[in-house]
């Protein structure tokens, strides 16, 4: 904006330049790097504003709100007021991404369970879950190990994953399964507040023989493959 001083229109050209610098905000990233001038010829009327116009560049990253600023500087036909520099604050408007997992399925002798937690889109914040397992038709402490925790996905990744042991036995029994639940998600919207672990057994049971039909019990043995 140009003001005379004594409100009356200009008696002379004037002039000035401005560029763009980062803040927050990178050039190239967030917002197009502008630089020029603004002229104003003789005659302009006081109170006359000029428009300086910057590019922004949309992303689909989930981001706090950036600035950078719009400097004036090298006048010519007139002074730069005290107000030489603007804030631009670009604000965000990409929604927080979504956390989900998916049920797994592992044999007895895994040894472990792995659940894998997984962002629909990067952010640049820390994402964090809690996690616990719960009791369904396998229980803890026989058929697994209680796991209770926060996970966390660090800025920019995309997924990490919960390690959770499976008890290994000799008993032949049934499919089991228990759960994996999550709350208290940070940064995120939780899209599987709970998914399923099956776990399949791997016992054959006990195979006899060796005269186990004679009705000798000295010729009997047994194994458990």
């Amino acid at each position: 904006v140009m003001t005379t001083s004594d409100g009356e229109v200009s008696a002379a050209d004037s002039s000035v330049d401005f560029d763009t610098f980062d803040m927050t905000a990178v050039a190239g990233e967030d917002y197009v790097h502008t630089s020029f001038n603004r002229f104003f010829p003789a005659g302009t009327a006081s109170g006359t504003a000029q428009i300086i116009e910057v590019n922004l560049i949309n992303d689909d990253l989930d981001e706090p709100d950036e600035d950078f600023a719009v400097e004036l500087y090298n006048p010519t036909g007139a002074v730069v007021g005290a107000q030489n520099a603007h804030t631009v604050t670009i604000a965000d408007d990409d929604p927080a991404p979504e956390l989900w997992a998916v049920g797994i399925e592992v044999e007895e002798g895994a040894g472990l369970a792995v659940v894998t937690l997984e962002l629909s889109a990067p952010t640049s914040f820390e994402v964090v879950a809690n996690y616990a397992t719960v009791d369904g038709t396998a229980m803890a402490p026989e058929d697994y190990e209680t796991v209770i925790g926060p996970a966390t996905i660090p800025p920019l990744d995309t997924m990490t994953t919960v390690e959770i042991p499976i008890v290994n036995d000799w008993i032949e029994e049934s499919p089991e399964f228990f759960t994996l639940e999550l709350s208290g998600v940070v940064n995120a919207v939780l899209a599987t507040p709970s998914v399923e672990v099956t776990i399949f057994d791997d016992d054959a049971g006990i195979l006899f023989g060796d005269g186990f039909e004679s009705g000798d019990t000295a010729r009997w043995s047994a194994t458990t493959p």
